[in-house]
């Protein structure tokens, strides 16, 4: 329904600026206006003619000196570096033992102190009987006496735990220098050697069973 109405509307509404345009046509329109009578511009006087002013002569350019001529500076020469001086030798640092562990003293087990025997409990028995008294009606209940706790020993101590060594610190290896060590002095040379003399004999203990001479 609702769209039946809007395209009723919008047929209506074409309808009405149709039938606006056709009247709006069909009017007669106004007659121009004829031109309205304007004067003549009245007629301007010339402009005297613009003559131009003459120009002042130009004057004759001023005797300039010529720069002086700068002497070439001198070449600057570098100041020569003083020679570095050669490294100072350090000794290496002495090694520092490392210090022995300390070790702590095991103490000692604690013992359990043991406990005092129990004792079983004790048994009232009831008098003997005499043979002339009657016999009960009825027996006494027997009482059965618990069995005796055995005597539980001590446990021995347990034995103490070998301490653990510390780790072996290796010393750090020295560091040399890295400059060559010193030329030496050449030796004097060495005069050439004569004959050798003979080694000295070696001490022979005689044999047990010798007497050697007496001396006179």
């Amino acid at each position: 329904m609702s769209y039946s109405k809007l395209l009723v509307l919008l047929f209506g509404l074409v309808v009405l600026i149709t039938s606006s345009l056709a009247e709006y046509n069909e009017k007669p329109k106004p007659p121009t206006p004829s031109p309205i009578y304007k004067p003549p511009a009245p007629i301007k006087k010339p402009s005297p003619p613009i003559v131009p002013k003459p120009k002042p002569p130009t004057p004759s350019p001023i005797y300039k000196p010529p720069a002086p001529i700068k002497k070439p500076s001198p070449p600057i020469v570098p100041k020569p570096k003083p020679p570095t001086p050669s490294p100072i030798y350090k000794p290496p640092a002495p090694i520092k033992k490392p210090s022995p562990p300390v070790y702590n003293k095991p103490s000692p087990p604690l013992v359990p102190k043991p406990k005092p025997p129990t004792l079983p409990p004790r048994v009232v028995r009831p008098p003997p009987s005499s043979p002339y008294g009657k016999p009960p009606s009825t027996q006494p209940p027997l009482v059965h006496a618990p069995p005796p706790t055995p005597v539980t020993k001590p446990l021995p101590p347990p034995y103490p735990k070998t301490p653990t060594l510390p780790p072996v610190v290796k010393p750090p290896t020295p560091s040399y220098p890295k400059y060559p060590p010193p030329i030496k002095a050449p030796l004097p040379p060495q005069k050439p050697e004569g004959k050798k003399p003979a080694p000295p004999t070696p001490y022979k203990k005689p044999p047990p069973y010798y007497n050697p001479p007496h001396k006179p």
